[in-house]
């Protein structure tokens, strides 16, 4: 008798598990989770930016999909930043192009480019920097919205004319070294965060920075002049893990697409108006205005594209210049 119940007991577990199991089995999986690390800490306008596209990505993934933020700097240095993105260490990396040189070189491009993000589309430039960075074993996402010329050079010498920059000291590194020797100027490396104090010891006689950084580091108390002629665009690129992307659902895929294009409208009018903002401030600071004449202001703006143009193309001979056609705005009349 006692035996069986216990044959009675054992089958009816054995029941009751193969009625729970399909049940457990049908138990929706977590959502995947994609690490995201920018080159800029949390609390600057850029990084602000890329949290409210994060936001955006994970309220429409509806807990399919989450982007989670991992840090700046702080949480991954800058150099390591796209190794990490390669390795799978981090899933997204948010950057300048030139940080990732060594991987590829022809995205670089981007800091001379004549058009928008969304006209790079058109152009056929975004696609082509698809397959560029999938040959690096990265996936290219995009880059940030920004106007074309809201970099500066600033100096403490009234100066005329372009050619007047020759042999002035200012901070070099990434696409500052290149230009600079185009001018005639001198190239000193140093870190962002040093230039204030070479300025106020006099070891520069000027810095070249986008105008935000101009104002927000309150490089304003340490400069005279801002030479009122801007250069260059952006060229902080979104890239992702290429496994990772590849592994993606397909409609995820198109989640990720498609906020990324909407933002890239939202960011360009939010950065037109942050970038007034701070030349407001900078000029409200005392710093004074130098415009050039019509001829002079054209070849100190062509000289310096041209110093870009020339560097990028020796590093990346048959993408860069292939790349850059697609950047013109000559492009969208094809």
């Amino acid at each position: 008798m006692f035996v069986k119940r216990w044959l009675v007991c054992i089958v009816a577990v054995m029941l009751i598990a193969g009625l729970l199991l399909p049940a457990c089995a049908a138990q929706p999986k977590g959502p995947i989770e994609l690490k995201m690390a920018t080159f800029l800490p949390a609390v600057t306008y850029d990084v602000k930016e890329v949290l409210k596209t994060i936001a955006k990505i994970n309220e429409r993934a509806k807990g399919e999909l989450v982007v989670t933020y991992v840090g700046g700097p702080e949480a991954v240095p800058v150099p390591e930043q796209p190794m990490a993105v390669k390795k799978g260490v981090i899933d997204i990396g948010f950057f300048p192009a030139a940080v990732y040189m060594g991987l590829t070189a022809a995205p670089n491009m981007l800091v001379i480019s004549e058009i928008t993000p969304w006209e790079e589309r058109e152009s056929g430039a975004h696609d082509f920097l698809v397959e560029i960075h999938e040959k690096a074993g990265l996936y290219y996402l995009g880059r940030m919205s920004s106007p074309q010329g809201f970099f500066y050079f600033c100096v403490n010498k009234r100066i005329e004319r372009p050619q007047e920059l020759k042999g002035l000291r200012f901070n070099g590194g990434m696409m500052w070294d290149a230009m600079l020797k185009a001018l005639g100027a001198q190239s000193v490396d140093m870190q962002i965060g040093e230039i204030y104090t070479a300025m106020e010891r006099g070891l520069l006689d000027g810095h070249g920075n986008a105008i935000q950084t101009t104002a927000v580091m309150r490089l304003a108390e340490v400069t005279k002049y801002i030479i009122d002629h801007g250069y260059v665009a952006t060229n902080v690129t979104w890239v992702m893990n290429l496994d990772k992307w590849n592994s993606l659902p397909k409609k995820l895929k198109d989640l990720l697409v498609e906020v990324k294009m909407e933002r890239e409208y939202e960011e360009m009018d939010a950065y037109i108006a942050f970038i007034n903002k701070s030349k407001q401030d900078v000029l409200a600071a005392g710093v004074q205005s130098i415009k050039f004449s019509p001829a002079d202001a054209k070849w100190y703006i062509d000289t310096i594209i041209k110093s870009q143009y020339d560097n990028m193309a020796a590093k990346a001979p048959v993408d860069g210049p292939k790349l850059y056609e697609m950047l013109k705005k000559e492009a969208l009349k094809k």
